[in-house]
């Protein structure tokens, strides 16, 4: 239980709180919220951008998301694999990539297969480390994948729109029409 009883109090009789208790309950009452509302953290993070707030349009966070986006497709999961580290390939340490079956696209260099890479990684005893911002990609599922290029790469983590198909209907009619249309300006 969490004592807010007051252990000093000012000159006027006030209670005074140290700055490391307010720190604390601060982070318990988000924590509570995040869990009540069903939200997390990196949602709450992620959620920051401009234009994502509850009352934007869907049309224009689309159009956000997509401005701000290396590649817009469409596709089934069809592996989960571990490849040699680029950067530490020396000490055996393993990259995740999650291969696509791109269906359409909205944007980006047109492809069948597309590779994309997580900040997942796995040790040469076979340890696997996760990074919580990372999206669940499951083998055999669908997804809208919003991605970002980073290092000659693409990525696309819980920070972007990416989601299921199944959760994408309304998003899929905003992005053919906003393709029709012409143009990824921003809104």
């Amino acid at each position: 239980m969490l004592d807010l009883t007051p252990k000093v109090s000012d000159p006027q009789g006030f209670p005074r709180f140290s700055r490391g208790f307010m720190m604390r309950f601060v982070f318990k009452a988000a924590a509570v919220f995040a869990l009540a509302t069903g939200s997390g953290v990196a949602d709450a993070a992620c959620n920051a951008m401009p234009g994502s707030g509850e009352f934007a349009s869907l049309k224009s966070v689309v159009k956000l998301a997509v401005a701000s986006s290396a590649a817009v497709f469409n596709g089934i999961v069809t592996a989960i694999e571990y490849i040699p580290a680029q950067d530490h390939a020396e000490s055996g340490l393993e990259s995740q990539v999650v291969r696509v079956a791109a269906h359409s696209w909205w944007k980006g260099v047109e492809s069948r297969d597309v590779t994309l890479y997580t900040a997942n990684h796995r040790n040469a005893a076979g340890d696997i480390g996760f990074e919580a911002h990372e999206y669940p990609y499951e083998v055999g599922k669908s997804y809208l994948i919003y991605a970002y290029e980073s290092r000659g790469h693409l990525f696309a983590n819980i920070c972007t729109r990416t989601r299921t198909i199944g959760k994408a209907n309304d998003e899929i009619l905003v992005l053919d029409a906003l393709k029709a249309e012409g143009g990824w300006s921003q809104p």
